[in-house]
């Protein structure tokens, strides 16, 4: 891309996925600038709080929920931040919010993403 280093999007160039809530306006979308994840093969890409909140939707949460959510994890994201920390902390307000939401997203992990034990390592058990 014209103007970027390491071969990804400048902050201004960021355009998040077409990910929104239904009934949510499309101008509401937005991308943290200058905050990149750090993937498990060190890859980066822009934090953005919408995979998130759609994330929390998928586990059961509410829309004023999984918005919350999302919000809470955009207020702790800091650029380098490894995906498995996002991972954990959603899992954290999954919990403390309804520990079903939590159990949803596990068993999706474990059925469809293949992840094992390994992967939930290091949460706390409720």
């Amino acid at each position: 891309m014209p103007g970027c280093a390491r071969g990804y999007a400048s902050p201004r160039e960021r355009e998040p996925k077409s990910l929104s809530l239904p009934g949510e306006p499309s101008h509401r979308r937005e991308v943290i600038e200058l905050v990149d994840v750090v993937k498990l093969d060190g890859r980066r890409e822009p934090f953005v709080r919408e995979k998130v909140t759609v994330s929390a939707l998928k586990s059961g949460a509410p829309p004023e929920e999984a918005r919350a959510i999302g919000e809470a994890i955009e207020r702790i994201a800091y650029d380098g931040i490894p995906s498995g920390e996002i991972r954990r902390r959603v899992l954290e307000q999954l919990r403390d919010r309804n520990p079903e939401w939590e159990e949803n997203w596990l068993m999706y992990d474990r059925a469809v993403k293949k992840r094992g034990v390994e992967a939930t390592a290091g949460i706390p058990a409720r």
